[in-house]
Formats: structure tokens, sequence, C-alpha cells
């Protein structure tokens, strides 16, 4: 956006779909909207904070890691099933 010409159909258009992605990321992360300082507006056009930011690497590390541990924990579930009694 900061090559853009404020005010202009292409930079609203920019504007538009860049608030758009924050508000996507809310309905992802909705504790973002907490009031906390995670999110600012600037000039119309909203934006992660660094806290944001780091809030949203370390909720996407912990779903991973949750991800991979049921992964796993599937994996041997199916390893047990097969094996003979």
């Amino acid at each position: 956006m900061n090559s853009l010409t404020k005010g202009t159909q292409e930079w609203r258009d920019a504007l538009n779909e860049a608030n758009t992605s924050v508000l996507e990321l809310l309905d992802t992360f909705p504790e973002l909207a907490s009031g906390e300082g995670y999110i600012e507006k600037i000039n119309g056009q909203l934006q992660l904070t660094e806290e944001g930011l780091d809030y949203i690497k370390e909720k996407s590390d912990s779903m991973l890691t949750s991800t991979t541990a049921a992964a796993n924990i599937a994996n041997v579930e199916s390893i047990f099933l097969t094996l003979p009694n």
C-alpha cells in the first residue's frame, strides 16, 4: 500500500484487501480483538502490532504441536490395533 496513492481506487481496493486479511485472522484468533494492543488502525488500515504477530506465531506453533501430537497418537493407536493379540 505504501507505493499507492492514497485515496485512489487502487489504494481503496488494497486497503479493503488488507483489512479483510486482518478480519480473517480475527476469525481464527478472536483473542486478537481483546484490546491487548494486538491490532491498531492507521489511516483506515487494520494492522497487527509486533505483539499481535508474536501472539499469532506462538499460537500457531502451539496448534502445530497439538496437531502433530494428535497425529502421532493416532499413528501409534493404529499400529496397536493391527498387532496380533
